[in-house]
């Protein structure tokens, strides 16, 4: 059938590359003829709903393209089959500028910002449904069905939600594309005005309050948009932060539970990656609207185990190569072995053990060495001229990881007992806590040459305390890295990130029951092999 479409369309002898996809069970080739391009959709029209929102796709493309704006427009179709031969826009994705040229996504996403009103403006397509606050806040229900709530926590939330639309987002509805983010925007800078922004994935569009898809560029669950380009985008809009934080509230608490589904129901595990991220925009929009902090948090309680939390994992092994002496005068530190082993295998058998999806390594001292030494799933970073520090090597890590929440492992430590990794997954709980940090008494620090950092109270706060503290950091260490990311500064120490957190109370201490080694010194490594001999 696809053969055949493409031979009346006069596409057959194309060259074909699959391209990736999107939440959808479409499939999308791009198609190569000489100099041209085009892109062949095939999507599912098996059933009543499939066909109605491949029939929405085309309804709402068309009248995108009368607005002069730049939806793809059709070359042939056959939508009985699900075939849709269309215009190749690129793959300038304002996510992929993001990554590699921040500067013109600044432009890019002021340009998407500015398009939105036009879509205002113009009377919308028919047949659109309008729903009200009190069917927008049931959109949340796919949420509250997989996380199986009370049916108490679901009506407080619910009601809740209604009433911070009526009161935050009234007003006529307009037209909302709804999956207005960095994915399904492209940047075609050669074009005038508004068609300088492609536009796609618009088929789910509905009539809500206006600023829901301004909502939804500025607060991705699959990106970071810069804090900065953030508050830019909503101060030049009509819209009040208020506003906004509702309208992003609805739909990421309905994404939270798509992206659970995407996951674990329909073989699409790495949305699993973007759920801490949407945690976090939940609990930024709740900062705003104080009045749903208790049910949100009530939710977010239930649906803690869907993220394991903190699906990257960066251990840091960027040294100087001076503290062991001639021990590393032509080896890196991480590659000294104990037990048997070296350092840096120590940690990534932890982070394997505690089935992290991605690891991390950043290297600076005999950096050729680490990177030969690791083996290809694992992300090398190497830091030159300059080593970045650990609140550097943080923020350069979440380059290439989604989400905020990241687990960081000491490469010159030794853990003996429970998986320091998955008791700090457990432990985390996103909703009072920034950092969590794992510690030992000063009394069981084996190897220790120095004092105390911390004290920790009754609830598990810490408070830096290099005095008379009672603790000791033993390099693992679950946070939410956003503060990381957004500093400013390349090189920085993450107890800037620390101190930060324990002035807001946010900075938690989680006592390890097994036994620890301090390896970053000579003696260190005698020391950590006597305490593993004696490890049962």
């Amino acid at each position: 059938m696809i053969s055949q479409f493409l031979s009346a369309a006069g596409w057959a002898d194309a060259r074909q590359v699959s391209i990736a996809g999107d939440a959808s069970a479409r499939l999308y080739v791009r198609l190569f003829r000489g100099s041209e391009t085009a892109i062949l959709m095939n999507a599912p029209v098996e059933t009543t709903q499939s066909r109605q929102s491949l029939d929405a796709f085309r309804h709402i493309g068309a009248h995108l393209r009368r607005l002069g704006l730049s939806a793809p427009e059709e070359y042939a179709a056959d939508p009985d089959h699900g075939l849709i031969l269309m215009e190749d826009l690129g793959d300038q994705t304002l996510s992929f500028l993001l990554e590699r040229d921040p500067e013109r996504a600044t432009v890019a996403y002021q340009a998407a910002a500015d398009l939105l009103p036009r879509l205002n403006e113009a009377p919308p397509p028919e047949g659109l449904s309008a729903p009200d606050p009190g069917e927008m806040a049931d959109m949340v229900r796919l949420t509250l069905d997989l996380a199986h709530t009370p049916a108490a926590l679901n009506s407080r939330l619910l009601d809740a939600l209604e009433e911070a639309l009526r009161r935050h987002a009234s007003g006529a509805p307009v037209l909302s594309l709804r999956d207005v983010h960095g994915d399904n925007l492209l940047w075609l800078p050669d074009r005038k005005g508004h068609a300088q922004i492609g536009l796609l994935d618009y088929q789910d569009a509905m009539l809500l309050p206006a600023g829901y898809d301004l909502a939804s560029l500025v607060d991705d669950p699959r990106r970071v948009v810069p804090e900065s380009l953030r508050d830019i985008l909503i101060s030049e809009s009509d819209f009040s932060s208020a506003r906004i934080a509702a309208l992003s509230l609805i739909r990421n608490l309905r994404i939270l539970g798509i992206f659970h589904r995407l996951s674990t129901q329909d073989s699409k595990p790495h949305y699993r990656d973007f759920l801490p991220r949407t945690r976090a925009l939940i609990l930024r929009c709740v900062d705003e609207l104080p009045e749903l902090k208790d049910p949100v948090t009530d939710l977010l309680r239930h649906t803690e185990s869907w993220s394991g939390a903190a699906p990257h994992c960066l251990i840091l092994a960027a040294g100087f190569g001076k503290r062991m002496g001639d021990l590393t005068k032509d080896l890196p530190k991480p590659l000294i072995k104990v037990a048997g082993k070296p350092l840096l295998d120590h940690a990534l058998d932890i982070a394997r053990d505690a089935s992290i999806a991605h690891i991390m390594v950043n290297a600076h001292y005999h950096a050729d060495q680490i990177e030969r030494h690791l083996p290809s799933d694992v992300t090398c970073l190497v830091e030159t001229p300059e080593i970045l520090d650990s609140g550097g090597a943080v923020k350069n890590a979440m380059r290439h990881a989604h989400g905020d929440i990241l687990v960081s492992l000491n490469a010159d430590n030794v853990w003996a007992g429970p998986n320091p990794i998955s008791m700090l997954r457990k432990a985390f709980d996103e909703t009072r806590m920034d950092v969590l940090l794992l510690l030992v008494p000063l009394h069981r620090a084996v190897g220790r040459t120095e004092g105390p950092d911390f004290s920790i109270d009754a609830d598990g706060r810490l408070t830096l305390n290099k005095q008379d503290g009672s603790h000791v950091y033993t390099g693992a260490q679950i946070l939410n890295a956003k503060p990381a990311i957004d500093d400013p500064r390349d090189v920085f120490s993450l107890m800037d990130v620390w101190q930060n957190c324990q002035a807001k109370g946010r900075l938690f201490g989680l006592v390890y029951p097994g036994t620890w080694a301090d390896v970053g010194h000579a003696a260190g490594i005698a020391a950590a092999e006597a305490m593993a001999a004696t490890h049962v």
